[in-house]
């Protein structure tokens, strides 16, 4: 399977297989959903490895960048392409009902810099 082929099914297995009533509640209680995501994804993961659709996949991968810098991806996975692809997730829900929400421009702004990061640099990995 490739990049897209394997982020589909990955689509498709989490709407076929998350309850919605798990969705109300994350929404409800303002809960971080990180892990929640990420074991679900592990588990449609592990069973593509399981039948050879990919190579490998980890979680809370390190990428290096300039010595010293590294960053930590939630979750790697290698296609039967052997293209890399990583998967960032965020928890938009966090904190709306208690009126400290954070906005779309939390995750996708650099003050410093001016840029859009995150986001945009997952979507973009994504497409290419």
């Amino acid at each position: 399977m490739n990049k897209n082929q394997i982020l589909t099914g990955l689509y498709n297995y989490l709407i076929a297989n998350l309850p919605p009533e798990a969705i109300k509640l994350i929404l409800l209680n303002d809960i971080r959903v990180e892990n929640f995501f990420a074991i679900h994804t592990g588990v449609y993961l592990e069973n593509l490895l399981a039948e050879g659709h990919i190579k490998l996949y980890s979680f809370q991968h390190t990428i290096l960048l300039q010595n010293p810098k590294r960053t930590h991806i939630d979750i790697a996975f290698t296609d039967s392409n052997n293209i890399q692809t990583y998967l960032e997730l965020k928890h938009f829900s966090i904190t709306q009902n208690r009126g400290q929400g954070r906005s779309l421009t939390f995750y996708t702004s650099n003050s410093l810099e001016g840029k859009k990061l995150v986001l945009l640099v997952t979507v973009r990995s994504l497409i290419s």
